[in-house]
C-alpha cells in the first residue's frame, strides 16, 4: 500500500491532538486542582457563576475550563450544571478520603515540565544533564515527599502485606531514599516490634519524621541524613526497603549499591526492590514502558529495567533467591531478596 493509499484510511487527527492538546490536558486538570473546581462541584456549586464566587475566578473562564474537562471525562453537564465523574467524585475532591490533587504539585510542578520540555536534547545526549537524586538541596524531592503520599501508599501497603509484616517479629528495618518515608512507615504500622532507620537528604527526612509522629511511630522511626552510596551502614538489618531508588541510575551504580545492601543484610535478611517493570518487549505495559522516558529526561544514566535485568543485577550482588509479585491494582513490581 502507498502512502497516499494509506492516507486515505487514516488521518492525521490523533497527531494534531497530541501537539495541541497533550500537555494543555495536563495543564488544565492542574488549573482546576488548584482552583478547587472539584471541591467545589462537591459542595453544591455547579454553575459557573457559583463556581465563580466559589473559586474566586472569572465565570466565562471557568466554564470554558469545565466544558475542556467534561470532553476530558473528569466532568459531566446537564445544562448549564456540571458533576463529578467517578474518578473526579474519589480523587478530586478535597472531602473524599481517598483525595489525590495533591500529586499535581509535583508531577505538574516545575521541574517536570521544563525536563519534559527538554525531552529532545535527552534524546540527543543520552540522558539529562545531572541526576536530583544525587543533588541534597533539590527541592522537587521535598515536594515529592510532601504531596506523592497518594499514589506511593497504597503500593506501601501491599508491600508490607506481601512482606508478612504483621506476624515478621522483632525487624531491623532500613528504608533506602526514604522520601515520604511511607514504605518504613507501613512496615511500623503492621509490625509494632519494627524499628525504622531512614535514609535520605536532611530536608527531605523532615518530612518524613513528621509522618511518622503522626502516625504514631516516631519513636521506632530514625532518620539517618546523608548519600546512601557513602554512608557506612551500622549493623545488620532484617529487612531492607528499596522503593523507586533503582530507575534513578545506571546498572554498574546499581550493582555497587546492591552489592552494599546484600552485606548489610544478617543472614535470611531480606530486600524488598520496588519498581515499574516493564516487559520484555518494553512496550508493555504502558505505565512502565512510559517510564522509561521519564527516567532519559531526569537522570543522566537511569532506565527501567526490565525483571531478568533486574533479576541479573540482584543475583550479580549475591541474592540467589529472587521472587517477583505484581502489585496490582498498581502499575508496580516488588521483588523480594533473600541473602543466604
Amino acid at each position: 500500500m502507498t502512502n497516499l493509499e494509506t492516507a486515505t484510511a487514516v488521518t492525521p487527527q490523533r497527531i494534531f491532538e497530541t501537539l495541541l492538546y497533550g500537555r494543555m490536558r495536563a495543564d488544565a486538570l492542574k488549573a482546576a486542582i488548584d482552583l478547587d473546581v472539584f471541591t467545589a462541584i462537591a459542595e453544591g456549586a455547579r454553575r459557573p457563576a457559583e463556581l465563580a464566587s466559589r473559586c474566586g475566578a472569572d465565570a466565562r473562564g471557568l466554564a470554558v475550563l469545565c466544558d475542556f474537562l467534561c470532553v476530558d471525562g473528569f466532568l459531566a453537564r446537564t445544562g448549564d450544571a456540571y458533576e463529578l465523574r467517578d474518578e473526579a467524585r474519589v480523587f478530586l475532591d478535597r472531602h473524599s478520603p481517598a483525595y489525590a490533587g495533591s500529586v499535581a504539585a509535583f508531577l505538574s510542578g516545575p521541574g517536570r515540565i521544563e525536563a519534559s520540555a527538554r525531552i529532545g536534547d535527552a534524546v540527543r545526549r543520552g540522558g539529562a544533564e545531572r541526576n536530583d537524586a544525587l543533588v541534597p538541596d533539590a527541592a522537587a524531592w521535598v515536594s515529592f515527599a510532601e504531596t506523592m503520599l497518594p499514589v506511593v501508599g497504597p503500593v506501601a501497603g501491599l508491600v508490607a502485606q506481601y512482606l508478612g509484616a504483621s506476624s515478621a517479629g522483632p525487624l531491623r528495618v532500613l528504608d533506602v531514599a526514604a522520601g515520604h518515608g511511607e514504605f518504613g512507615i507501613a512496615i511500623a504500622r503492621a509490625n509494632l516490634q519494627a524499628s525504622i532507620d531512614a535514609v535520605d537528604w536532611p530536608a527531605v527526612l523532615s518530612v518524613a519524621e513528621r509522618r511518622a509522629d503522626a502516625a504514631g511511630i516516631g519513636s521506632r522511626f530514625r532518620a539517618v541524613p546523608g548519600d546512601i552510596f557513602e554512608l557506612p551502614l551500622e549493623g545488620s538489618y532484617d529487612l531492607i526497603l528499596l522503593p523507586n531508588f533503582v530507575h534513578h541510575f545506571a546498572p554498574d551504580v546499581c550493582a555497587r549499591l546492591l552489592r552494599k545492601l546484600h552485606a548489610a543484610l544478617v543472614p535470611g535478611g531480606r530486600l524488598a526492590t520496588v519498581e515499574f517493570v516493564p516487559n520484555d518487549d518494553r512496550v508493555s505495559p504502558a505505565w512502565p514502558a512510559m517510564f522509561g522516558l521519564v527516567m532519559l529526561t531526569m537522570t543522566p544514566a537511569g532506565r527501567t529495567y526490565t525483571l531478568p535485568e533486574l533479576l541479573e543485577l540482584l543475583e550479580d550482588a549475591g541474592f540467589s533467591r529472587n521472587t517477583a509479585f505484581a502489585l496490582k491494582p498498581t502499575p508496580q513490581t516488588l521483588v523480594v531478596s533473600l541473602t543466604d
